[in-house]
């Protein structure tokens, strides 16, 4: 399985590649909040989406890196590898986490309490 064990180390690389992201935006997002905290500064509406595109990213990123990780498992785990059987079940629940969320946070309109993330 040769392919496969590819496939897996593929996956894995692409894996750390996200937290990588993950870690920055992560690290970018506390240094804004720290100046905002520090500076005083009243949030308006822009930042305030600001702040919401990137919990967004982080929940989409977060997402990405669920997916790839079940894939791997499953990978793994299969002495046979229905291979298109795989896939297809990690993405079409990655597109359920996805479609659950509502979008609200982009919109005129906050409603915090309307904002679904996976």
């Amino acid at each position: 399985m040769v392919t496969l064990t590819s496939l897996n180390h593929l996956l894995e690389h692409i894996k750390v590649v996200q937290e990588d992201v993950l870690n920055m935006s992560s690290s970018s997002s506390q240094l804004v909040e720290q100046f905002l905290e520090d500076s005083g500064v009243e949030l308006d509406d822009n930042i305030v989406k600001a702040m919401q595109l990137q919990d967004i990213t982080t929940q989409q990123l977060n997402g990405v890196i669920e997916t790839l990780t079940a894939i791997s498992e499953k990978l793994s785990n299969k002495d046979t590898v229905v291979f298109d059987d795989i896939i297809a079940s990690e993405l079409i629940e990655a597109k359920n986490k996805k479609d659950r969320f509502s979008g609200k946070s982009v919109s005129q309109e906050l409603d915090l309490d309307e904002i679904e993330f996976f």
